[in-house]
């Protein structure tokens, strides 16, 4: 993982070159070490999507202020290693914060996980109860989640179209957008684990709804360019690999 601590001036050009990594037009990987927020350009400014750890929030207003201010926080899910940072970067921004409707009330009451089981493989057992040792089911309080539904258009980006990705966190959200230069981005925040190949997320809230949710990506994924996980790099050649794996799973 990247030292956050260093901001990415004092590492050079080729430093912010992998961390800050431009996607299309408009659009950009904030690259955490383990974990992504993307940015949107706005009109008047960014909006970021998913922030990270509390211990990342330096690194992100130190590197993303060439991108211009920001405007908007959209979490994909209240997880506190993509929720852990939303509450310093609002108030040190004054960027309103969004979030899936079952995830928003959960958030503003500083709750960040709710009861769960590991993904059914090894991974998954290791993974799920080493991230509920460190973290834990809360987090400092939110003080105001805008609430977002499947089929709505983010208000402040109505080419932006959110859609519902239940199952690894039950108020998961993803986004569809294509971007100003015709590409056709899909955010899936962890609807599916991303290792060497796309998988289960490392746990599930509800399984059967993420079972579901793992098709309905597959079948989104087949319309996109390129797909946007919370975990591992962006692809655009993803769409056969989670159909391959989503046909695995309703055989």
């Amino acid at each position: 993982m990247f030292d956050t601590t260093v901001p990415l001036a004092d590492l050079g050009q080729r430093a912010r070159d992998l961390v800050v990594q431009p996607l299309a037009e408009g659009l950009w990987r904030v690259h955490l070490g383990f974990v992504n927020a993307y940015a949107i350009a706005l009109e008047d400014g960014i909006a970021l999507v998913d922030t990270g750890l509390v211990i990342h929030v330096p690194w992100i207003l130190h590197n993303i202020r060439p991108l211009g201010p920001l405007r908007h926080i959209v979490l994909s899910h209240a997880h506190v290693d993509h929720a852990g940072g939303a509450r310093q970067l609002s108030q040190s921004t004054g960027a309103e914060v969004w979030a899936g409707r079952a995830d928003a009330a959960m958030l503003e009451q500083g709750r960040c996980l709710r009861g769960h089981e590991p993904s059914p493989s090894v991974k998954g057992y290791a993974f799920t109860y080493a991230f509920a040792r460190v973290h834990g089911p809360r987090m400092r309080a939110l003080p105001r989640v805008h609430p977002l539904d499947h089929g709505d258009a983010l208000p402040f980006a109505p080419q932006v179209k959110v859609i519902g990705l239940p199952g690894h966190c039950l108020g998961q959200i993803g986004l569809r957008w294509t971007t100003p230069d015709g590409l056709r981005a899909l955010f899936i925040g962890d609807a599916l684990g991303r290792f060497l190949e796309f998988g289960h997320p490392i746990l599930y809230e509800d399984r059967a709804a993420g079972i579901e949710t793992i098709r309905q990506v597959a079948a989104y994924a087949a319309e996109a360019d390129m797909v946007l996980p919370g975990h591992g790099r962006p692809d655009q050649n993803a769409a056969e690999n989670i159909a391959r794996f989503s046909d695995r799973l309703t055989a």
